[in-house]
Order: C-alpha cells, then structure tokens, then sequence
C-alpha cells in the first residue's frame, strides 16, 4: 500500500485505532473506506430495500467465498430478501444480519449507523468502557474474551483471555451481536457493569467500573541483563501510528547499544494489515512475510526487499491474545529464523476484512481474503507454537494482572526466559 493511499484513508477513517474497543472482533483490517459513489448514485432515493441490495451486491462480488452465489440455497435466500417489502430501516437490519448469519463467518458482520458512528474515534481520544477486546468463538458461538488493554479496569480486575463471557448485567450473551455486547460494556465513567465470567468450571460475577479508555500501542524502554542491555518494545495494537512509533523506537534502542530485542504482542488483537506488514520489515530484510489469497484464488505475496533496521537477536512474546497482525508478524519472523517465539499458543485468525459504508450511513465488515505464513500454512483455529513454550500460574497470572509495572521485567516468567534464549 502506498503511502498515498494510508493517508487517505486516515483522512476518510479517523479513529482506525478504535477498532480494538468498539469493533472488537479479532480482526484484521486491510480498509475502511466510505463507498462515495454509491452514496452520491443513491441519497436522493435511498429506501430500506436499497440497503438490502447494497449488502448483496458487496457480497456477490467481494466476498472471500466466490462459489457461493452459484449455490442453489443462496440464491433462494437472495430471491426471498429481494422479493420482501422493508417498512423501515430497522426492518432492513433485521433483514441483513439474518442473511449474513448464512454464512457463518464470525467476521463478517452489519454495524447500523449508529454503531459505525460509534467506531469513528478520532485517534488519541478517550472512549468509555472497561477495555476489553472480545470475539465470538466460531465453534460455541460464545463471547470470548481475546485480550484485556493495559492498565484498564477490566485488566485490574483480573479478567483474562480465553474466560468466556455468559451474562453482561443479567443479560445472556449467546446469540448477541458483537456491537450489542459492545453496548453493554460501554456507560459513563464511574458506572459499573457486572460481567458474568466462566473459566474452565468456574462461573464467576466480576463488577467492573468503567472509566476513560486511551490505547498507547507502542512503548519501549532498555534493561541491564546478565548478557548486556536489552531493547524492550510492547506492541498493544496495529494502528496508523505504531509503524512509526516501533521505527522511533528500534532506532533510539540503537543509539543506546542495546544487544538485542524482546518484542511483546501478548494480548495484542491485530487492528491494520500494513500495519503488520510494515512493522515485520522494520526487523526483516529479505524474505516472504505471507500470502495473501483473495477469492479469486490469486496469491498475492508481500515480501521484505528492504534493509532491516537491525540484525540484533530478537524473541517475540505472544499468547493466546496474539491474533491477526500480531500473526502474520510472529509467522513471518519465526519461519524466516530472524526470531524465536516465547509463550503460549496464539489466537489463530487468518482472515482479512474490509469495512465499507453504506448508503444509510451503516456499515458492512466483509471477509475479503485469508493469509498463509511463509511456510504456507493455515493458522486457523489453531495458532502459532511457540518455540519455548511459558505458561503461566494462576498466581503468577494474578500478579501481572495487579501490578501491570511488572510486564516486562524479570519479575514476569515468560519475559525473563526471553532473557535466556
């Protein structure tokens, strides 16, 4: 993508870094444009019917599954939303998110004006909730929590990856939408929200208050270690800013002399797809980052041709809050032998999507492709192996969570055995 491009998108989406939080599907975002030309050719007649037809065509004709409109069930789930009177926007909705759960694709989904609204943050802007980035398991249909943001209240109160989310206020959230659990969670600063939690066995009521949310994606410091100092980098999504901040970063660490990297993308969901491309050539300078396949079926290969910022060793800490960008990142490096991966098993999503408006202002998220790492493989459902695998204790998982000063310090198991590899 050429940096005309990521400019303009930035001036068409401020607020990409808000997806973590307000669109919190572990995705992976390669754009999110307005669609001028079909909002210019339809605002003077706009209908719900209108909309209808907008979602089908995207889907015809960008959805990552080409063979489906050849199906003989789509097109009688096609004849029969086309053949129906909408009295109302509202009507429409409905509509829409019941032909999209044909697909069954957790990914692809419907944001109606309000909730794209919602996701439109300027960047460095607060937003209200409890900082949690959620999925919905493709296999149980559960709200399932991917990560928790640093020094959030959902962090602080001890909630983690992989617990599954059962009740927000009393509410079920089998069957809800992402955007309508997303609802839920946010309110005014100093209102709480209690979040029914299952962990293995055990359901718990954890009450959270919410407060101002702030994403920093990127920060950095260098440690003393037994061997020499350390170059620390904590990368807590792919935004519009974290390429240059990690370039910022990696460049100051060399001036100070630092003999190696820890690299930390635990808990970090994914956000933007050149984002993670670009970030991986910052430390890789000749080899295949992934393949990308779109419906066509096309291989598109990005690769790194350029000179890497440094050759120092480097260990990436992931986990199982890792997805999506973080992946493609931890594949690409890991598979090309520039740096070895410490931790726990990663998230494994290996789908892109596109966020295009709509006419009425809504907003249509489709899976547009899916990637292989360098090696070819398809990481879905089941994530990258670390090469030194850390799990952590239940206290140890305790500690980090109260006292969020010790990430990233020889206090931190799976940080200190970086120190060792």
């Amino acid at each position: 993508m050429k940096m005309s491009k990521r400019k303009n998108l930035r001036q068409l989406l401020a607020g990409i870094i808000a997806i973590a939080i307000l669109f919190p599907q572990q995705s992976l975002i390669s754009q999110v444009i307005p669609d001028s030309k079909q909002l210019i050719s339809v605002a003077a007649e706009l209908t719900p019917k209108k909309v209808v037809e907008a979602v089908l065509q995207r889907i015809e004709t960008e959805y990552i599954d080409s063979k489906l409109i050849s199906r003989k069930d789509w097109q009688s789930i096609r004849n029969r939303y086309l053949s129906q009177s909408y009295q109302s926007m509202e009507e429409a909705y409905v509509a829409i998110r019941a032909m999209l759960d044909v697909l069954k694709d957790p990914y692809t989904r419907f944001l109606d004006p309000k909730e794209f609204a919602s996701m439109k943050i300027a960047p460095g802007s607060e937003n209200v909730g409890i900082g949690l980035q959620v999925a919905i398991n493709e296999d149980t249909k559960q709200l399932t929590v991917v990560a928790t943001i640093d020094n959030t209240p959902a962090q602080k109160a001890g909630i983690r990856s992989k617990d599954i989310l059962l009740k927000i206020d009393g509410q079920p959230t089998l069957g809800m939408e992402i955007t309508e659990s997303v609802s839920l969670l946010r309110g005014k600063p100093g209102t709480s929200v209690v979040v029914t939690v299952q962990r293995g066995q055990q359901v718990v009521d954890i009450r959270v208050k919410r407060a101002a949310i702030t994403i920093n994606p990127v920060r950095w410091n260098s440690q003393n270690s037994s061997r020499g100092k350390i170059g620390y980098i904590r990368l807590t999504q792919f935004s519009f800013s974290s390429v240059q901040e990690v370039q910022k970063a990696i460049s100051l660490l060399e001036q100070q002399a630092v003999i190696g990297y820890i690299l930390d993308v635990r808990g970090n969901p994914g956000g933007l797809l050149y984002a993670g491309v670009d970030i991986t050539r910052l430390w890789l300078t000749d080899g295949l980052i992934a393949t990308f396949i779109s419906r066509e079926n096309t291989p598109k290969r990005e690769e790194s041709k350029q000179t890497a910022l440094t050759q120092k060793p480097l260990v990436i800490l992931v986990d199982g809050g890792s997805g999506s960008a973080s992946e493609i990142l931890a594949s690409a490096l890991q598979e090309n032998q520039r740096a070895k991966l410490v931790g726990t098993r990663t998230f494994g999503n290996n789908t892109v999507q596109s966020i295009k408006e709509l006419p009425d202002g809504s907003a249509l998220a489709l899976t547009v492709s899916k990637w292989l790492t360098p090696k070819g493989f398809d990481i879905s459902g089941k994530g990258l192996t670390p090469n030194v695998r850390v799990p952590l204790s239940e206290t140890e998982r305790k500690a980090l969570s109260g006292q969020r000063d010790l990430i990233g310090t020889t206090a931190d198991p799976q940080y200190a055995k970086a120190l060792e590899v």
